[in-house]
């Protein structure tokens, strides 16, 4: 005995549950795909500041105690030279070494710098040792976000 079995195709109804399944399953898939980013460049710019506020403390560590005062928003990417932080520095091995870091040195640091308009601030509290608040400030997504690190200075 032969069985005899027909070829049929898929019917339309089939095609379209199966596209439907397919769509609801892949838009949580999608839609994380578009969270992880933001949540790297988010990771990206707090890591930035954290390094950012970390290198103007140890910046202040260096200075004289008296230069040591309020210092309004700073650009990081094109502000002027205020003899603190900006521009950024590689300090070297010594202080014969130490180098300004220039736009054209780090392009694409420089472009992240602008595009998020990293900026920071020195806020003096108190005096003896003194009380520094260093305020990193950047801008993401329309959201204007903030790095506070607080430091002491002790008069040497």
């Amino acid at each position: 005995m032969k069985f005899c079995r027909t070829k049929r195709g898929m019917s339309l109804m089939e095609v379209m549950v199966a596209l439907t399944i397919l769509a609801f399953s892949l838009a949580p898939v999608l839609n994380l795909a578009g969270t992880s980013g933001q949540t790297i460049q988010k990771s990206q710019s707090l890591g930035l500041a954290v390094g950012i506020a970390h290198k103007i403390a140890q910046h202040l560590m260096a200075m004289p105690y008296d230069s040591i005062v309020d210092t309004p928003e700073i650009s990081l990417a094109d502000g002027t030279d205020d003899g603190i932080f900006n521009p950024l520095e590689n300090p070297g091995t010594g202080i014969n070494t130490a180098m300004r870091i220039k736009a054209s040195d780090l392009p694409e640091l420089y472009g992240f710098l602008q595009k998020n308009r990293f900026r920071y601030q020195l806020d003096v509290v108190s005096d003896q040792p003194k009380d520094v608040k260093i305020r990193v400030l950047w801008e993401e997504n329309g959201r204007r976000l903030e790095y506070p690190l607080r430091v002491y200075v002790a008069k040497h």
